[in-house]
């Protein structure tokens, strides 16, 4: 789960000390320090510039430089880590697992571009936090970022104006959970998973101001106080610190013993600080100076495992409203509001003292609570979306995901006895994929056929405490699964002697014995699987997609194909690992681009379906793969020998508007960025 930082930030941001940072920022002489894993400096590393020479020995690797198919459906396609907004309210930035930064404009909620960080294979690019500067004009994005070539973890820095990459924080110890920047513009604060503790740049020189390790656990939150510029963390050891500018630790304290502290934020004047928790239904108030406990609101009506999302926020005409959410489902709907959004922000009067109301907001837990100044909120969900509520209390935007809700697809799930045909529900109809012949239709107009869903093992291959836990077990030994990994879907193979455990990160197969077999890493939750008679195993997943797998090269289960059926039940595009793909007749292929790494301090190009289109439709090719018949699309691939020189490299232009065209011009040399 997740959430940002404490209120926003005044507007004498804009002084000296962002003066400060904007050059910084600008000057590659001074862009970024960094300091390698054990306080060796590694030097400057600003973007587009070659990195300091090193010894040969210790020569990083780049990014991969093959070309990378991505879905862009306007919107994110897998929950939405965190959020932040700039002191001005009017520039709201989301990032997600999906790899991508996201801008919006305030209030309106019009996309204003995507930020692409340097990808990678598995979870290698996956945004877990964003910060803005108070001006808005820089964007701060990190999570698991750079380790597949620096060997450490990296920040990346980007102008939200052109949408270029400026500069890089290598030599990181863990991915990154959470960022801040102070009201003033003139401090960075990272918080990192593990036991990487907190780190606090100082934004005028580009150097570590203070860190520290002492934690026993990864760090959850980070809020810098408004006015004085303190600030808060929260660890996952159960603890709530807090420390002055020079790092200095003014307080520590367990607010709930044997509880998660997971969300902060202070009151604007600085005084108390609400936490809230990942594993409980409850907020605490604290004073701010000493961590003392000073009132809990009431959560009397709310069902769910923790509020780990909070924030204070203005209801437009003086008054102060507390919120918390998360986990939090409430059984009261408000007239005419979406039954599907069972998740609610709770709003609280006079501070968390007075009466309270629960807002019906998502479909999916809620990561993420953000004041807007001038009032209201905006909010980041796991449907996956983002949303905001009105000054008064009133919803003015819900998440609008591009794909039908994963758990959905996925408890419904079925699949042909020859693995070309998949069958599942999106919660207002059910549809038929046939790979076969490229169609996207309700089940009602389908010729019909048989359709085999997930086989529950039983007898000897009896599966037990599978369902949403990190402890399954086939009788009374253990299957092995990764921290914090927890099974979420299960189906018995064809035969009878093996079954597949999908997780949040792999799909695992295991024989009668209880002996992994084969694994397959995830870009999201497998949250249904099921397996044709053929050994074919489809799978839902989280990030939107229905994925085949099976049999090929002495693997049992590498990937063949991916479909991403967009929320409307007509737009769909599907592709092969290679990149290969085919597209609805109308409007499938805009649902596509391919992204073109660069050097590991440079942005990355995207090249929208317009330039991959000759080069990468194949839709023959695509069902070939699927059957398990790789030759055709290797053969195409011979074929085209330099991938990046068949789509063509793009003039520079990595944000998320439609380039200018001229009418007259050709298709295939008009640019255009994704819609």
């Amino acid at each position: 789960m997740t959430r940002r930082r404490s209120g926003a930030a005044p507007r004498r941001s804009r002084g000296l000390a962002q003066l400060l940072l904007a050059l910084v920022l600008l000057l590659p002489a001074l862009a970024v320090w960094a300091q390698a894993p054990g306080g060796q400096n590694r030097g400057i590393i600003p973007a587009q510039q070659p990195p300091p020479p090193v010894p040969a020995a210790q020569t990083q690797a780049e990014p991969p430089q093959a070309p990378i198919l991505r879905v862009e459906a306007g919107m994110h396609t897998a929950p939405v880590r965190r959020m932040a907004v700039d002191s001005a309210g009017r520039l709201l930035a989301t990032v997600s697992d999906d790899k991508t930064l996201r801008l919006w404009s305030l209030p309106d909620g019009s996309p204003r571009g995507v930020l692409r960080p340097p990808i990678g294979a598995e979870q290698e690019g996956e945004l877990y936090a964003v910060a803005l500067s108070p001006d808005g004009n820089r964007a701060f994005a990190a999570g698991y970022t750079a380790r597949s070539w620096d060997g450490a973890f990296a920040i990346y820095v980007f102008d939200t104006n052109s949408g270029r990459l400026l500069a890089l924080l290598p030599g990181l110890p863990a991915p990154v959970l959470d960022l801040a920047v102070s009201p003033e513009g003139d401090r960075l604060a990272a918080g990192f998973a593990g036991r990487g503790g907190v780190r606090v740049w100082d934004a005028r020189t580009g150097r570590m101001a203070w860190e520290d390790m002492a934690m026993g656990g990864a760090v959850r939150a980070l809020a810098f106080e408004p006015r004085q510029g303190r600030l808060a963390v929260s660890a996952a050891d159960g603890r709530v610190r807090v420390y002055d500018n020079a790092g200095r630790k003014l307080a520590e304290r367990a607010p709930q013993q044997g509880a998660r502290p997971y969300g902060l934020t202070f009151s604007p004047d600085g005084t108390l600080l609400a936490v809230g928790y990942e594993d409980r239904l409850r907020i605490d108030i604290l004073a701010a100076s000493d961590l003392r406990p000073v009132f809990a609101p009431d959560v009397t009506g709310l069902a769910g495992e923790g509020l780990p999302a909070v924030a204070w926020g203005s209801d437009g005409m003086g008054g102060l409203q507390l919120s918390a959410a998360g986990y939090a489902r409430s059984g009261v709907a408000r007239p005419g509001e979406a039954a599907a959004r069972h998740f609610v922000i709770r709003r609280w009067a006079d501070f968390g003292l007075g009466p309270s109301t629960d807002i019906p907001a998502a479909r999916d837990a809620i990561a993420e609570l953000l004041p807007v100044p001038g009032g209201g909120l905006v909010y980041g969900a796991a449907d996956p979306g983002w949303g905001r509520v009105a000054p008064d209390g009133s919803l003015a935007r819900a998440p609008a995901p591009a794909a039908a809700e994963p758990r959905v697809v996925g408890r419904t799930l079925e699949v042909s006895p020859d693995g070309t045909r998949v069958r599942f529900a999106t919660g207002s109809q059910t549809l038929v994929f046939d790979a076969g012949i490229g169609r996207l239709a309700p089940a009602t107009t389908d010729v019909g056929g048989l359709f085999l869903a997930a086989r529950p093992p039983a007898g000897r291959l009896n599966v037990q405490d599978w369902r949403d836990t990190n402890r399954p077990r086939l009788g009374q030994q253990a299957l092995r699964l990764d921290p914090g990994e927890f099974s979420r879907s299960l189906t018995l193979m064809p035969g009878g002697e093996s079954f597949l455990l999908g997780t949040d990160t792999h799909l695992r197969l295991f024989d009668a014995a209880g002996r992994q077999i084969d694994a397959v890493p995830l870009p999201g939750t497998a949250w249904g699987v099921a397996a044709a008679e053929n050994g074919v195993v489809v799978a839902a997943l989280g990030d939107g997609t229905i994925r085949w797998y099976g049999p090929e090269g002495g693997q049992r289960l590498a990937e063949r194909a991916a479909l991403f059926a967009h929320a409307d039940g007509r737009r769909w595009v599907a592709w092969t690992p290679e990149g290969l793909f085919d597209h609805a007749p109308e409007g499938g292929q805009e649902l596509v681009g391919v992204h073109l790494n660069r050097g590991r301090a440079q942005t990355p190009e995207w090249a929208s379906f317009r330039q991959a289109y000759r080069a990468l439709f194949a839709p023959a090719e695509l069902r070939a793969r699927l059957t398990g018949d790789a030759g055709p699309a290797r053969a195409r691939l011979a074929a085209l020998g330099d991938m990046r020189d068949a789509i063509g490299r793009l003039p520079w232009s990595p944000r998320a508007r439609p380039a200018p065209c001229s009418p007259r011009a050709a298709a295939a040399t008009c640019r255009s960025a994704p819609r």
